[in-house]
């Protein structure tokens, strides 16, 4: 007769599997992050040095800081997020 597994063992692979896939997401969220500043930097050095991105600064600064502050983050956590489940298989 085969032996079950005990529902200990199941509870414990359901932890692992979600402490994988969270640790995967939040890092890549905080990556996302960190190339999001990283992008914001670049921008906001352009501005300066170039007179013509000055220009665009005043009306481009809410989608790029809506690009590089969330959009960026969320990109990486989903990235992370599908690392996760390629490290499950």
């Amino acid at each position: 007769m085969a032996r079950r597994a005990a529902p200990r063992a199941s509870v414990t692979r359901d932890r692992v599997r979600f402490t994988i896939l969270f640790g995967s997401t939040v890092s890549g969220l905080v990556l996302g992050v960190f190339v999001g500043l990283g992008a914001l930097a670049l921008l906001a050095a352009l501005a300066t040095f170039v007179p013509l991105a000055a220009r665009w600064a005043d009306r481009l600064r809410t989608p790029v800081l809506v690009a590089t502050l969330v959009l960026l983050p969320l990109a990486g956590a989903v990235l992370g997020w599908l690392e996760g489940r390629a490290k499950l298989r």
